[in-house]
């Protein structure tokens, strides 16, 4: 069978790859010069540090099944860092606490009062069973469980808001009880760190472009498809954005609103925090990547904002 898969981001690498194995003739198209969609090392450019900034999937969770399936089957299963999810959290008087999935480190949580400690292992367990109502937020959710405001904004935002990109008075409430219980609730390994070690583009795009041409796949770069007719396929495989995916597919646009993400990589010459995650106003949140694959700062500069989208 001729297979076409239209999109050479993860979700169309990751199809193609499976069509593969199973045996199809694969044909991936790309409209950009590289694969990989979102997820890319930035070109290199005179007097940038090394390595070059990424965009993408800086970090990923251990529930992530998939895609550290996708990861082994390229042969970068070995690329990543693994550690226990304790995210060291740093409010704007300088104290520090670890959201981590542990009773120990709920009830000591300093970021909240007392009353609203006690109430998060009790909220986590209504939350096993918690079912969502129709066009409900998990903020909402959150706080018909017994969730104060402060809790919400001081400990289940700072948790929520990197997984889904959205605080949870945005987030459906069934999309946050499934982060909820996958990555909190579930098997402990699930809510584990996993951090890149090499440049996200040689990770994704390039691993995944020779795993395909070793496997006898075709893939076509700067190949835009304008209509679906123009594909020679018994079988096409349509892996690109809503408003891509309709316009092919001939369908009303979705009308999703976009939640873009700009990241911006700061490079400085010497050790500023030794923690990943600094809470405090959206203008002064940030999130501080270090150099894993051993790379050490050069200069203090602001190396590039990579704008993209989910």
């Amino acid at each position: 069978m001729r297979v076409a898969v239209v999109g050479g981001g993860l979700a169309g690498l990751a199809a193609a790859l499976d069509l593969v194995d199973a045996g199809a003739d694969v044909t991936v198209y790309e409209a950009r010069p590289t694969l990989g969609g979102a997820v890319q090392t930035l070109p290199e450019r005179e007097g940038d540090p090394e390595p070059p900034p990424d965009n993408g999937q800086h970090i990923a969770l251990g529930c992530f099944t998939e895609y550290l399936r996708f990861l082994d089957r390229v042969g970068e299963g070995a690329s990543t860092s693994r550690t226990r999810l304790a995210l060291p959290v740093i409010a704007e008087d300088g104290t520090t606490a670890s959201i981590a999935p542990t009773l120990r480190a709920l009830l000591s949580y300093r970021h909240l009062q007392q009353r609203d400690r006690l109430m998060l292992p009790l909220v986590l367990g209504r939350l096993r069973v918690a079912k969502a109502r129709e066009d409900e937020t998990f903020g909402a959710l959150l706080r018909r469980l017994g969730t104060s405001d402060a809790a919400v904004d001081r400990f289940w935002d700072v948790f929520i808001r990197p997984a889904l990109n959205l605080r949870c008075d945005e987030v459906d409430a069934g999309a946050g009880l499934f982060t909820v219980r996958t990555a909190l609730l579930g098997p402990r390994a699930n809510g584990d760190l996993v951090l890149p070690l090499r440049p996200l583009g040689a990770m994704h795009g390039e691993a995944a472009g020779r795993a395909l041409a070793a496997a006898g796949a075709t893939v076509r770069l700067d190949a835009r498809v304008e209509s679906l007719d123009e594909l020679d396929a018994d079988a096409v495989v349509v892996a690109v954005p809503p408003r891509e995916s309709a316009r092919l597919l001939g369908e009303p646009d979705p009308g999703l609103e976009d939640s873009p993400i700009v990241s911006v990589h700061l490079w400085f010459d010497r050790v500023l925090l030794r923690t990943r995650r600094a809470r405090g106003p959206p203008r002064r949140r940030a999130s501080l990547r270090a150099a894993a694959a051993g790379g050490r700062g050069r200069r203090s500069r602001a190396a590039r904002a990579a704008p993209s989208s989910r």
